[in-house]
């Protein structure tokens, strides 16, 4: 075997996955007059996945402002959010990991001009597929916008007796 033959191993697990991470990060601002009230807010939240490809990212923003003027009070919010999805091909990736031998190499470095491409059969067996590729090969991304809104109106028309309208 040529893997032998020249002391070719590779720990497939720790050329497929990396160390994930996640990031936070929040804000807000509110405040008030005797007349009226107004929150702002937003916030970050970020994750890499543990194999090349995944990942999730969602930003979000909240305000909301609220005015009383002698007999009425009006008022508006509004929330917002984005996320983003990265899927990769990582459970395909992991298990081939898993499955592989350790007598192969990720990269095949038999190119003409000596760079380093990955090679599909990394090792003897011809059904094996090599897990780096598999983890690089397949990006699929899903994106959700989310935009909720409201705003009421409140009248007082007399003494115990109030309108108001909503829409959202």
């Amino acid at each position: 075997l040529f893997a032998i033959d020249n002391d070719i191993t590779t720990d497939w697990q720790k050329a497929v996955l990396r160390n994930g991470r996640q990031r936070s990060l929040q804000g807000g601002l509110s405040g008030s007059s005797p007349d009226t009230r107004y929150a702002l807010s937003g916030n970050y939240f970020g994750q890499d996945g543990m194999v090349p490809g995944q990942g999730y990212t969602r930003g979000s923003a909240f305000g909301s402002v609220d005015h009383t003027a002698r007999r009425l009070h009006f008022g508006v919010s509004a929330n917002a959010s984005r996320i983003n999805t990265d899927m990769g091909e990582g459970g395909a990736a992991y298990g081939y990991a898993l499955a592989m031998t350790p007598l192969g190499q990720p990269y095949n470095y038999m190119n003409p001009d000596s760079s380093a491409l990955l090679d599909p059969r990394p090792d003897d067996d011809p059904l094996s597929i090599n897990p780096v590729l598999e983890a690089q090969s397949v990006t699929r991304q899903q994106v959700v916008n989310r935009v909720f809104g409201s705003a009421f109106a409140e009248l007082q028309l007399a003494d115990g007796l109030t309108w108001r309208t909503n829409f959202g």
